[in-house]
Parts: C-alpha cells; sequence; structure tokens
C-alpha cells in the first residue's frame, strides 16, 4: 500500500511541473504579445505617416473670401497646436495623430474662447487617402452674424455706453463697430431688473429664450407697420414680464427742420402677445387717421383695450 501512494505522489509532482512550466510560457507569450501589440501602436501612431504637420484655419470661401473677420486665425492656430502637443494612452499615442487627436475638446474650448464662433467643421488632405508626409488639419470656422446689438446704458433712453453684437438666439458674442447703434435694433435688459452690464456679456445670453422670442416678434410687429424701431428693453416691473419698444418719430418745426422724438410703447408679457399686439395696431392706426397725428411720449398696452398714452406739447 505505501508503494502505491508514494508512485501517486511522484505522477501528482510532474503533473504539477509540467502545469508550472505550461503557465510560465503562457505568461511569457502573453507578455511577449502585450509587449509586441504596445511596440506596434507606439510606431505606428508615431509615425509620419499619419501625424498632423501643419494646421490651417480659415472661413466659408463664399463669406469674405474664407478671411475671418472676428475670430484671430493665428490665436486659433496657436491653440490648437498647443492641443496637439503630448501624447496619449501611457504616451504611446501622439495626440497630433490624425486618427486620435482631441477634436471635441479642441471645438469646446475654442467655442468657448472665442464666443463669435457659430460652428467649426474638421476636416484634412495630404498624402495618399488623406495620409502621408505632409497631413495638414483644416478647420473651417463659421462666424455669428450680427442680428441685433446688446448696449449698456444707464436708463432706457440714455444711449450708450457700450455695444455688442448679438446673434438671432440672442447670444452677445463680439464688440459692435461705432456705426451699428442706428443700423441695428438694440436689445436690452432694462436696469430695473438686471444690471446693465449683464445684458453685454460676450458669451452670455442676453435672456431667456422665451422673453428673447416675445421681444423679436413685438420688434417685428411694430416694425412691419413702417416704424422706426431703435431698441426693445426687456424687464419686470408689478405688472409682471414687460417689453419696452422706442420708436423713433420725426417731428416737423416751424422751421421746417425736422427733430427725432422717442416714443416708449409698453406691452405687458403676462397677456396674449397676439392680442395685445393687434390692438396697438387699431390704436395706432386711427390715431395716425385723425387730421393732426398726435406724438406720442408713450403708449401703455399693459391695461388690455384701456390703453394709456401721452402726447408730447
Amino acid at each position: 500500500m505505501a508503494l502505491v501512494r508514494r508512485r501517486g505522489t511522484i505522477q501528482s509532482e510532474t503533473f504539477a511541473r509540467k502545469r508550472r512550466k505550461k503557465l510560465i510560457f503562457a505568461g511569457i507569450l502573453f507578455l511577449v504579445a502585450i509587449a509586441s501589440v504596445c511596440t506596434t501602436v507606439y510606431f505606428f501612431f508615431n509615425t509620419q505617416f499619419v501625424q498632423i504637420k501643419l494646421v490651417e484655419v480659415s472661413g466659408p470661401v463664399g463669406i469674405n473670401g474664407g478671411v475671418l473677420s472676428l475670430v484671430p486665425a493665428d490665436a486659433v492656430q496657436a491653440d490648437i497646436e498647443k492641443d496637439l502637443a503630448g501624447n496619449w494612452l501611457l504616451h504611446l499615442v501622439s495626440k497630433n495623430t490624425l486618427f486620435f487627436y482631441p477634436k471635441n475638446k479642441i471645438r469646446a474650448e475654442l467655442m468657448k474662447k472665442y464666443p463669435a464662433i457659430a460652428a467649426i467643421d474638421f476636416g484634412s488632405s495630404g498624402g495618399f487617402l488623406g495620409f502621408g508626409n505632409n497631413i495638414v488639419l483644416r478647420l473651417l470656422i463659421t462666424e455669428r452674424s450680427p442680428f441685433a446689438l446688446a448696449c449698456a446704458k444707464d436708463s432706457i433712453s440714455n444711449f450708450l455706453q457700450s455695444c455688442f453684437y448679438i446673434d438671432s438666439s440672442g447670444f452677445v458674442y463680439a464688440p459692435a463697430a461705432q456705426f451699428s447703434p442706428g443700423v441695428y435694433v438694440d436689445y436690452e435688459i432694462s436696469p430695473q431688473s438686471a444690471s446693465s452690464s449683464s445684458a453685454a456679456t460676450p458669451g452670455k445670453f442676453i435672456a431667456d429664450e422665451t422673453s428673447f422670442n416675445a421681444a423679436k416678434q413685438i420688434v417685428g410687429f411694430v416694425s412691419g407697420m413702417g416704424l422706426d424701431v431703435s431698441a426693445d428693453s426687456i424687464g419686470s416691473d408689478a405688472l409682471g414680464p414687460t417689453n419696452t419698444v422706442i420708436i423713433n418719430v420725426a417731428s416737423s418745426t416751424a422751421s421746417a427742420a425736422s427733430t427725432t422724438l422717442l416714443t416708449e410703447i409698453y406691452f405687458n408679457q403676462n397677456e396674449p402677445l397676439d392680442t395685445e399686439l393687434r390692438y396697438f395696431s387699431e390704436f395706432w392706426r386711427n390715431q395716425q387717421a385723425t387730421t393732426t397725428p398726435p406724438k406720442f411720449q408713450y403708449v401703455d398696452m399693459r391695461y388690455g383695450k384701456d390703453i394709456v398714452y401721452k402726447v408730447y406739447k
């Protein structure tokens, strides 16, 4: 019996040694495979064949010949080149590799730093099928288009400290040229509801979407009546959210010289806007149909059909 047990022990030890050798061999093969993969990845993604060598930044060719007017192309290019420096994945993959460059990070950082950017499209060229020794990363930047102004002022009728362009969504994005007041309508937050500076901060919206869309509807309707709208102030008072539209009204003097009077029109956003606008249209056209149309200092539409107004003397 003892001899049988000894034979079994010898066989067990032999089996265990063979198993350890197999495990060691398998481990060595696994490490060699990992090393081979890492080496292949490193050399492939760090060769000239797939690396970006040049960055080009431009605008749409059909707009100003592709030259950006609000976004500094040289500064954008320098920002991108900084993002392309360094490596990914434990230093195995270069960040300037065409397959793995940080596209989303570049887009997010540029649009945050340069509010005038509306969209960024990425492309590449160079080499066979886009790969080779001269790979160029091309950024096509679309700039925002001016829809109106956001101007900082001390009160509704006190123009103008500084003005910024806003797009059709109410996003403030760039300082406006000096000629712009009078060319574009000025949208602002009234000092009663917020600080004047908050209405003209690049990278922010002038107001929430609902309030701004209501303001655009009012301005569009009043302008469609043939009136010269210069500004719209978004605010609130005891009656709730309000819009104050300022229009320019020509006033002839005895010397035939023409001066400009300002008429303020108050709308209450708590009321059905279409109804308020219809009431205003009927009121204004009836007044202008009189023999001597009055020059209004203000027209208050916040009380429904009970329209309150004051005329210039």
